[in-house]
């Protein structure tokens, strides 16, 4: 077996319907993130330890939801935590900012 990257090279992407408002939210691990901008300022942070080790505590701290965890290390090109300090920071979009690409990347 090969050595992957990261642990979502394991998982199938998918989109997802919301069965409410049916509107289709991507699954993260099937949105290209290189194409990601900014309308507002991002919130911007130097890479330490603990960002490193517990990321899903900055994202709940910030957006109030744990689960941005995967979305802001993937707008940073950080695809694993332990390539994190190859950034001299990391940007943490608005809950708008983020909430605008994921939507226009299922149209």
């Amino acid at each position: 077996m090969a050595l992957t990257n990261s642990r979502y090279d394991m998982v199938q992407a998918s989109v997802t319907i919301d069965p409410k408002d049916k509107q289709g939210y991507p699954d993260i691990l099937s949105v290209d993130f290189t194409n990601f901008y900014y309308t507002e300022p991002p919130y911007i942070v130097e890479p330490d330890t603990r960002l490193q080790e517990k990321p899903y505590i900055y994202a709940s701290a910030y957006y109030g939801a744990a689960a941005y965890e995967d979305i802001i290390l993937n707008i940073n090109g950080v695809l694993h935590t332990s390539l994190l300090f190859d950034k001299t920071e990391i940007k943490f979009p608005t809950v708008a900012d983020v909430n605008k690409f994921m939507v226009k990347t299922v149209q």
